[in-house]
């Protein structure tokens, strides 16, 4: 009884999911399709979602527009430091209810990389040091510890776009 019960909230939660996934237009427009309503197709689902991130994605937008490039950098970064791992929906169905969510790490990545090339630039000027920093103190890790692997993922999840986060996806 427990297991059918279980099976039954994993489809409640994967069918809206798996349907909306297909109606996906681009990772651009992906990453800045954010929208507020925190509600899930999946009714009496609870979804860990963040109005928090989508208003500090509202305030590097503006910084961002203002060609405030070090400090939207700045906003995006303690984002994804203390925010990270919530969620927030980025795709809603013809009714406005929520039918994907994202976490908000992979979303700043995302806005990021749609950035011009001067922004790309101003935030690895900013940040690639503190990340280059971090890999060679994970470097000096047995190559088998498992804290390594868990150390490489976490530079290349907080340092979105510097060089060394991608020699940490490569390790």
């Amino acid at each position: 009884m427990q297991g059918s019960f279980r099976a039954g909230c994993l489809l409640a939660i994967l069918l809206p999911v798996s349907a909306a996934w297909g109606q996906l237009d681009g990772p651009v427009a992906a990453a800045l399709d954010i929208t507020p309503t925190g509600r899930s197709a999946a009714e009496g689902v609870y979804v860990d979602d963040s109005s928090q991130a989508l208003d500090r994605f509202t305030l590097a937008g503006r910084l961002a527009d203002l060609g405030e490039w070090d400090k939207a950098a700045e906003v995006y970064h303690e984002t994804i430091d203390t925010l990270g791992r919530r969620l927030v929906a980025s795709r809603t169905d013809s009714e406005g209810r929520v039918v994907q969510y994202r976490p908000v790490a992979d979303a700043v990545r995302s806005a990021l990389e749609a950035w011009p090339d001067e922004g790309r630039q101003a935030y690895r000027d900013q940040f690639d040091g503190e990340a280059r920093r971090a890999l060679a103190a994970i470097r000096e890790l047995d190559p088998d510890d498992p804290a390594r692997r868990a150390g490489l993922t976490s530079i290349a999840r907080r340092f979105p776009l510097t060089d060394a986060a991608g020699e940490a996806q490569i390790e």
